[in-house]
């Protein structure tokens, strides 16, 4: 009774806290999107962004976790309260079914991680970093852990901050906020596709949650950060003007993306990808495209220096950097062996692609888009981020020497992490569909 009572406990906690501080009056007076029909789940994954950084650099500073806890939901108490005494338009999400939906998807996904309380391989990984943050050791110890102290620690510390802060000791509470940032993720970008009935935009949320939905990723890995975060990001960047720029919104995308590095080590490939490819496509001076490349540049810079001068952990796994370079070595005179290794990615490649049918529902949205002739410079960027992040993995398992183990363990979920970015895809075929004059 106490656990059920804790998940609707958490369950709206995170409601609150991600109440905090954008709604739709601060987000359309800082950002100036005022002709998107934003809703709710936008609103919450946009306060989750402003969250996850404001833990990110909490956690270079040893404060209690329930310290932290307490304090935020003070501030996000006294906005919403500041909020509903200005009578603004909050009553408007009452009774209606797709909220009322979001709550019994994202509760029953919650039990479901209540009651399969087993960590996979990688769980097992991360949780002596949640442990570490649980008992509240000094962030300058980080480095002293036994199992991969150079893996990035946000995901670790958030996992710890609501294990520390639940009504209930378990660990699994933690892994509740990765779950309901998921599901807001998925009902956000679903609020891209327009002029249809709500029922059936129901059924499209239902749908995407069946097809991305995976309880072994659930179980302690970190992907589902990734996974969400590039929802988010290709959601703002369909609101984006790429020809005339509004430069809050765009440094906005800027920092969701530049979020991606503190979770997975990969992360920092993709934020580099997608965000040198976004300044590449849009209409900007060439001043402020060098000031943006210098914001990536600076993001990238404050993560090596906290980490190298501050954790004292940025390096890569001992070997890997000199075995990689001896299989490079050896590809280059050995043609048969390039083959042989090429053909192996792209069979788990397919293998990947049908195990999680986001890829194959993207992949069948572009070729039906490009039958209607109907690639706008969003979808071309899309494209050129995915054939970019292909070359990416192509070239990262050819340096593999274990190449037969690590496509079985790792390609899927590397295609699985960066599905979330192209899912908009089909959303946007579906505004063609419905609506033939779109542009």
């Amino acid at each position: 009774m106490l656990e059920l009572l804790n998940i609707f406990y958490f369950f709206s906690i995170f409601i609150l806290i991600f109440s905090f501080p954008f709604n739709k009056f601060t987000t359309n007076k800082l950002f100036k999107i005022y002709n998107s029909k934003l809703n709710f789940f936008d609103f919450q994954s946009i306060n989750i962004i402003f969250f996850l950084y404001i833990i990110l650099i909490i956690s270079f500073f040893d404060l209690p976790l329930k310290l932290i806890f307490y304090i935020y939901i003070s501030f996000s108490l006294i906005f919403i309260f500041t909020n509903l005494l200005r009578k603004n338009d909050l009553k408007k999400i009452n009774n209606k079914i797709d909220y009322f939906l979001f709550s019994i998807i994202t509760i029953s996904l919650f039990v479901y991680v209540a009651h399969n309380l087993k960590l996979e391989w990688d769980g097992h990984h991360w949780l002596e970093k949640v442990v570490f943050f649980y008992h509240e050791n000094k962030i300058s110890d980080f480095y002293k852990l036994k199992v991969h102290p150079e893996y990035p620690h946000l995901g670790s510390f958030i996992w710890a901050l609501f294990w520390k802060n639940s009504l209930v000791n378990y660990e699994y509470v933690g892994r509740l906020f990765c779950i309901y940032f998921y599901v807001i993720s998925i009902f956000s970008i679903t609020n891209y596709v327009e002029n249809i009935n709500k029922n059936l935009k129901i059924y499209i949320s239902l749908f995407l949650i069946l097809i991305t939905f995976e309880p072994y990723l659930f179980a302690g890995y970190q992907d589902y950060f990734l996974f969400s975060i590039l929802i988010l990001c290709s959601r703002l960047i369909f609101i984006l003007n790429f020809e005339k720029i509004n430069n809050n919104l765009f440094v906005l995308i800027i920092l969701s993306l530049g979020l991606l590095m503190w979770f997975k080590d990969e992360g920092l490939f993709y934020f580099l990808i997608f965000g040198v490819l976004l300044i590449l496509n849009v209409k900007l001076t060439i001043n402020l495209k060098i000031c943006y490349l210098a914001l990536i540049f600076s993001l990238l810079t404050f993560n090596f220096m906290t980490q190298k001068f501050l954790l004292g952990i940025y390096e890569l796994p001992s070997g890997t950097a000199s075995e990689s370079l001896m299989v490079l070595n050896k590809l280059m005179f050995d043609f048969g062996l390039i083959f042989e290794k090429s053909f192996k990615i792209l069979i788990h490649l397919i293998i990947s692609s049908i195990k999680y049918l986001a890829i194959v529902l993207v992949i069948i949205s572009l070729f039906t888009i490009s039958l209607k002739k109907k690639f706008d410079i969003k979808i071309k960027y899309l494209v050129q981020c995915f054939l970019v992040n292909l070359i990416f993995l192509y070239t990262s398992f050819m340096t593999f020497g274990a190449i037969d183990y690590m496509l079985t363990v790792a390609l899927d979920r590397l295609l699985f992490q960066t599905s979330g970015f192209y899912l908009i895809v089909s959303l946007f075929l579906i505004n063609i569909l419905i609506n033939k004059n779109y542009k």
